[in-house]
């Protein structure tokens, strides 16, 4: 499961009103209807900070490990915006990607199980930024996340988090490419993904599908989408995405 939370789920002045709230037991109610083995979140404002220590809280809470992304000052805004991957699991080794990078990403090998290892790669590209060319940037982030990834490709690996890219355009521009529209700057980072054999599975049906899910080949077989399994008419007031769920099994 991903999911970007927006701000952390919480009630900060400069949200819209919709979101001006403690969304956090609302948010951990979507989770908890899951049940997810693996979830990434994004946005976890502050959480990797003594004024609100709010991830521990949490994993003791979902009944799970966790591992949080350090940021390179508590002073930047942008690196305030944590990555987190919960688990079920037993989290192996973990490395946070500062450098090269608006936001952090995250790597996290997890022994499933079974004993198989699954690399999990929690990432969110960055959006669009004041008198900066963001596609841009974003298109240089995404070549840093796969030469990073490149080493673990030979593993199960799954890339999960907000890409900032709408997939379903990268989808129609992929099937149809004669029809396709808009600025191509746009869909390079899913088309550098595809080339180097990156496979989306899943994205969100909001924003053309920023909130997207990519396996690599030796995941693509065993993995399905799912419904998100929360059947609630509130989820667009909880944040500006919705969660997005599949079902890999691994033997």
């Amino acid at each position: 499961m991903t999911y970007n939370i927006l701000f952390g789920g919480q009630p900060l002045d400069f949200l819209f009103e919709i979101y001006r709230r403690d969304r956090i037991p609302e948010l951990l109610d979507v989770i908890r209807a899951v049940d997810p083995d693996i979830l990434g979140i994004q946005e976890a404002w502050s959480w990797n900070t003594d004024d609100y220590p709010a991830v521990s809280a949490i994993a003791d809470e979902l009944g799970m490990n966790y591992v949080i992304t350090p940021s390179h000052s508590e002073e930047s805004e942008p690196q305030r915006l944590c990555i987190v991957v919960f688990t079920k699991h037993e989290i192996i080794e973990y490395e946070g990607w500062l450098d090269d990078y608006v936001h952090p990403s995250l790597r996290t090998a997890i022994r499933l199980p079974s004993g198989s290892v699954l690399q999990v790669f929690n990432a969110h590209l960055t959006g669009n930024l004041d008198g900066v060319n963001s596609e841009w940037v974003r298109l240089q982030e995404a070549k840093h996340l796969i030469a990073e990834m490149t080493p673990y490709f030979d593993q199960p690996c799954i890339l999960i988090g907000d890409l900032n890219f709408p997939a379903s355009q990268l989808l129609r521009c992929t099937e149809h490419p004669a029809a396709c529209g808009g600025p191509a700057m746009r869909m390079k980072p899913g088309e550098l993904l595809q080339e180097n054999n990156w496979t989306l599975v899943a994205y969100e049906d909001w924003l053309g599908g920023l909130e997207q899910i990519w396996v690599n080949p030796s995941l693509l077989p065993q993995t399905a989408e799912v419904d998100v399994g929360v059947e609630r008419d509130d989820l667009y007031t909880l944040s500006d995405h919705l969660p997005i769920v599949v079902k890999i099994t691994i033997e």
